[in-house]
């Protein structure tokens, strides 16, 4: 069965991504998926080890930064984007 988990972006270790590494205890063969993964931030957590798929935007560097920093809604093209990716 292949399995894939996805989250918007792990750039710092905070609540949503402790509730993805319960969720990745659950699943340990999953694939995991983001838009932007920021290592530096994550060493020391559960996650640094973790492989992550990142999409192209995690090639741009200070575009990464800005998306992050964004408002709320700009996540929702972010979600389909990967969604229709995925596939």
């Amino acid at each position: 069965m292949n399995l894939a988990i996805v989250h918007e972006w792990l750039n710092i270790y905070g609540g949503a991504e402790r509730q993805l590494v319960e969720i990745l205890s659950l699943y340990p063969q999953a694939e995991l998926h983001a838009l932007i993964h920021n290592k530096e931030n994550l060493t020391g957590t559960p996650l640094e080890n973790r492989k992550v798929k990142t999409s192209f935007l995690q090639k741009f560097r200070a575009l990464s930064i800005s998306i992050v920093d964004c408002c709320p809604s700009c996540r929702l093209p972010s979600k389909a984007w990967m969604c229709a990716n995925m596939m």
